[in-house]
């Protein structure tokens, strides 16, 4: 006797056939068979049909956990002026004026004023009036602080909007109507809160801390120190930064969802903490984190501004990252390669697919030339 149990697509299927060694189907059809018959839903089906119609046995179908990954966090450059004559101003800034190329400070200096290496676009070329200076530990052409990025615990304080809604007074019998009464979308102001891993020679909290100070001499303008001449005359704001967060999918190849603040200023670094003293503590700081606090105007969210502008941001630090040079200038790095070119390599998200794509310099790409004959080899480490 043959039990027909159930028909999917324009295959029947029956428990004789199912148990018999005449079976044709696939192992998969056979599974989303018994399972279709036992619980009420197919395994391979169970999320289209949760958008079809309504789950009438309530079971809870077996629908695939949600498996992005944390993704990324990208912190923009700002543009502090950090030409030799304004440090020079004030006394706290004169670590910041190092000769050692290979130095934090140095580092630092280069990543917070990009306008000490390099022309920017909208702004003139400086080297008449002072020299470009240099350091092998940052590349001018890369827009965001990767030693920040990089070390990032936690990013906690993304606001949700919440739309605004009126409500009428209540009538004779209590009755209240309402309805919108506001955008969904979140302009107002809010703060982030940044945890990073603290590592030997302390290179975030000194980041971070002559940031912040810089921001408040110029502000003040007590100290004499100023931003560069342009902001002054377009009253514009030299010290800002925007922060991008991309989740990425399972495979950490597309982006998922993305966000971003409107523009946002670091208000606070816990350098007094870094002060207390236990004696009976012998290594008080191999477990500490540097905590910054970002003021924050505006965020959006799952925009696909937010892509043009995160693409645009990279295009301004390096211009072969356009459109018309990008293919020509660069190398995009597959994904067996993206290992041994970790940390040189520029981010660009594809507008069309969403792929989180990197692209590297040519020399760069020639400098890892045995690596990369390596990873042809198909090894496994790879």
């Amino acid at each position: 006797m043959t039990i027909d149990i159930t028909q999917i697509g324009d295959s029947k299927f029956s428990i004789n056939d199912i148990l018999s060694d005449n079976y044709t189907g696939t192992i998969k059809e056979m599974i989303d068979s018994l399972v279709k018959v036992k619980h009420g839903f197919t395994v391979s089906e169970s999320m289209t049909d949760s958008f079809r119609g309504p789950n009438i046995v309530t079971n809870v179908p077996m629908i695939k956990p949600n498996t992005n990954l944390p993704g990324y966090v990208f912190t923009v450059r700002p543009d502090l002026n950090m030409s030799k004559n304004n440090l020079r101003i004030d006394r706290k800034m004169a670590p910041l004026l190092t000769d050692k190329e290979n130095s934090i400070m140095r580092a630092i200096r280069c990543i917070l004023g990009p306008q000490c290496m390099m022309p920017m676009p909208g702004f003139p070329n400086r080297s008449e009036l002072m020299p470009y200076i240099s350091c092998p530990l940052i590349d001018k052409r890369y827009p965001f602080i990767a030693i920040s990025d990089n070390n990032v615990r936690t990013l906690t304080g993304w606001p949700s909007g919440q739309l605004g809604v009126r409500r009428s007074a209540a009538g004779i019998l209590k009755e209240v109507h309402i309805m919108a009464d506001g955008p969904a979308t979140y302009k107002g102001d809010f703060s982030l809160n940044m945890s990073l891993n603290s590592m030997k020679g302390n290179p975030l909290m000194y980041l971070y801390y002559y940031w912040i100070l810089y921001i408040g001499m110029v502000y003040t303008q007590s100290y004499g120190l100023m931003p560069w001449p342009e902001y002054l005359s377009n009253g514009r704001m030299d010290y800002t930064t925007r922060i991008y967060r991309l989740i990425m999918d399972e495979t950490k190849t597309y982006v998922t969802e993305a966000a971003m603040t409107g523009y946002a200023i670091p208000t606070s670094i816990d350098i007094g903490p870094y002060f207390d003293y236990q004696s009976d503590n012998y290594r008080p700081y191999v477990d500490k984190t540097v905590e910054v606090e970002f003021a924050c105007s505006g965020v959006e969210y799952l925009d696909e501004i937010i892509i043009k502008q995160f693409n645009r941001t990279v295009e301004m630090f390096q211009p072969f990252m356009s459109d018309k040079y990008r293919s020509k200038q660069l190398i995009k790095v597959d994904k067996r390669y993206q290992k041994i070119m970790n940390n040189k390599v520029y981010p660009w998200i594809n507008p069309i697919s969403r792929e989180l794509e990197w692209w590297c310099t040519p020399q760069n790409w020639k400098n890892s030339a045995s690596l990369i004959q390596l990873a042809d080899l198909n090894n496994p480490y790879f």
